[in-house]
């Protein structure tokens, strides 16, 4: 790999575990006391690695609950990307930081929330309730070589969108206090938004995860059950039972509140499959409703709480999830469950993406636009801004003019929003024998989708950015 010949990335951690098998970076950005807990629970008998950190973790929790916070970041995927491209003399300690012409980064992973990054936090340690921020995290030799830039912070969470600027200002307003610049910062991301200030560079990682995993399939996942895709030659024209497939988990979020009343108003639940799974707050359902009164149908919008209450009458509405518990619904791992009974009895995905931003914003992609790709579905699409035309840039196909895709050239989310829902209830509306005929009409689409999906599983997503990332480094400050 022509990135990493030489060794002039140099990556820093200030924490390692010393074994008798080698010398081990522990994850940056773990507060001072969680580093004492994993020296305190290492046991050698466990596998070594950087994934064994997991269960330490676990082992510390299980005795420590108060110390969740403290191990908010962690190693995952930036270090397997490392780990596998990269030799051992690119990780480094503070001590081996030179006046040379190396690039030196401190990583930082959110592969577990932003929480820990935005806010001050409390945990109780002996007994004591104690206030923490980021960079409690960080020596500070690591903080004064930070001040200069002479090391970069390089913050990874390609598995999210960017980061919003409002929570940015409290996070640079933490860094500033510390004396380090706004501009250190360089933050791989999801996707980008086009105005901000900060040094942001991207990757899309869902479609090399996509492509990756479907060679692996049958096979049983965190779910409990043996997950599977639907294939080419199980299209065999046999009448499906049901017209939608929609997964929501969290469902604070304006376009997945208007997506619960089309389930609700149109009685899809008689005819199709929704989740509606977590929400932190179940008072926040009408709060959400009322940020879309304004495209609800004119009715509705008088009796808006005939919806509000209907729907804190049924969550959480599960198909493949009864057995967890609800704080399990907010964290099981959502990339690679494929019940496959539900993609092969239905006829259309509902995409529910994670943001429906503006065209301030670059789209952003996770596993769940991923999941029709994989399953040999249409797809009505509730996600950003030129989303469709992004992936038909990235040689996609999509389904126009059968649904009418004018939706995704509607700049306010509130606007497209409407129009979307305006084509699944056309679709709804529609005998299900015309849907039937449709899909069978397509099938050429929907496996050109899925072999070319399969085309990104050598798609070196964390290449480019690293790249961009060293050319920040070397030049200085990008808007």
């Amino acid at each position: 790999m022509a990135l990493v010949n030489g060794s002039h990335f140099k990556f820093v951690y200030t924490s390692w575990l010393k074994t008798s098998h080698g010398n081990y970076p522990i994850a940056n950005g773990i507060h001072p006391e969680g580093i004492n807990k994993y020296y305190e629970f290492y046991n050698e008998t466990i596998q070594i690695g950087f994934g064994s950190q997991d269960n330490l973790e676990k082992k510390i929790l299980e005795k420590y609950p108060a110390y969740e916070n403290f191990f908010m970041l962690g190693h995952s995927l930036l270090m397997t990307y490392l780990e596998e491209f990269f030799p051992t003399s690119c990780f480094i300690g503070e001590d081996k930081i030179k006046d040379d012409d190396c690039a030196y980064f401190y990583p930082i992973e959110t592969n577990k929330g932003n929480y820990v990054l935005y806010n001050n936090y409390q945990v109780n340690v002996d007994g004591s309730d104690t206030e923490c921020s980021f960079t409690d995290s960080i020596p500070e030799k690591i903080i004064s070589l930070l001040r200069t830039n002479k090391i970069r912070l390089l913050i990874c969470g390609i598995q999210d969108p960017c980061h919003h600027d409002r929570h940015l200002e409290f996070f640079m307003s933490n860094l500033e206090k510390v004396g380090i610049p706004k501009n250190n910062p360089i933050f791989i991301a999801g996707n980008k938004q086009l105005d901000s200030e900060y040094n942001t560079v991207t990757g899309i990682l869902a479609l090399y995860e996509g492509g990756k995993l479907f060679s692996r399939y049958p096979r049983q996942t965190q779910l409990g059950y043996i997950s599977d895709l639907v294939r080419e030659q199980e299209l065999t024209g046999v009448l499906r039972t049901k017209r939608f497939l929609c997964f929501n988990r969290h469902y604070g979020k304006s376009h997945r509140i208007y997506l619960a009343y089309l389930y609700l108003k149109h009685k899809l639940y008689e005819n199709s499959y929704f989740s509606f799974l977590v929400i932190n707050d179940i008072n926040n359902i009408a709060n959400n409703f009322y940020n879309i009164t304004n495209i609800l149908d004119d009715l509705d919008q008088l009796n808006i709480h005939k919806y509000i209450d209907d729907l804190k009458s049924r969550v959480p509405i599960q198909l493949d999830t009864q057995h967890l518990s609800y704080k399990e619904l907010s964290g099981f791992g959502t990339v690679d469950n494929y019940n496959k009974d539900f993609y092969s009895s239905t006829y259309v995905h509902i995409v529910s993406e994670t943001c429906m931003n503006n065209e301030n914003f670059t789209p952003f992609f996770s596993e769940k636009t991923v999941r029709p790709f994989m399953n040999l579905q249409p797809f009505v699409y509730f996600g950003d801004y030129h989303a469709l035309k992004t992936l038909k840039d990235l040689g996609f196909k999509t389904f126009h003019p059968f649904i009418d895709e004018s939706y995704d050239d509607e700049p306010d989310p509130l606007k497209r929003m409407k129009l979307a829902g305006e084509q699944v209830k056309q679709l709804n509306n529609m005998p299900v024998s015309q849907l039937h005929d449709w899909y069978y009409s397509i099938t050429d689409i929907l496996v050109h989708n899925q072999k070319h999906l399969q085309t990104f599983n050598h798609f070196d997503v964390l290449h480019q950015a690293l790249k961009d990332a060293e050319a920040i480094y070397k030049n200085g400050f990008k808007k």
